[in-house]
């Protein structure tokens, strides 16, 4: 028996420079809905210890970019909202990756928020399975 898979809804304009100077409202949902980051109890979310995870790595985003910045965020149950500054006046990538990589203009135009957002899970993801071994947190 064959898996149908669902297709994925696009969620970026197809022809647009996501490095570009602006304000990016971004939303990360866990993989099934699941609620990984704790509860709300008497209309306040309530993080537990991957909430607290989540919450320290975003805090940290501007730490490894020069330019930008975060803003108004929120930690739901089961997603994140949060609002992203790219401010490069001189319209340079300011990436700090721990991980060099060799990126064209022509990927950049793809690849700045795109990169941002990467990292951000990919880092909350190994602090989490490095703290809590026996998790099963995913993105």
């Amino acid at each position: 028996m064959a898996l149908i898979q669902k297709e994925r809804k696009l969620n970026r304009l197809k022809e647009y420079d996501y490095s570009k100077n602006g304000y990016y409202f971004i939303t990360l949902c866990t993989k099934d809905g699941i609620e990984y980051f704790g509860k709300i109890e008497n209309e306040e979310m309530i993080l537990n210890q991957f909430g607290e995870t989540a919450e320290r790595c975003w805090k940290e985003i501007p730490n490894h970019y020069d330019n930008v910045e975060i803003d108004e965020f929120v930690i739901m149950p089961n997603h994140i909202h949060g609002i992203i500054s790219i401010n490069d006046d001189n319209d340079k990538w300011t990436e700090h990756c721990s991980v060099p990589t060799n990126t064209t203009n022509t990927e950049r135009r793809y690849g700045l928020l795109s990169k941002i957002l990467k990292s951000f899970k990919n880092v909350v993801i190994k602090d989490i399975h490095e703290k809590f071994s026996d998790n099963k947190f995913q993105w």
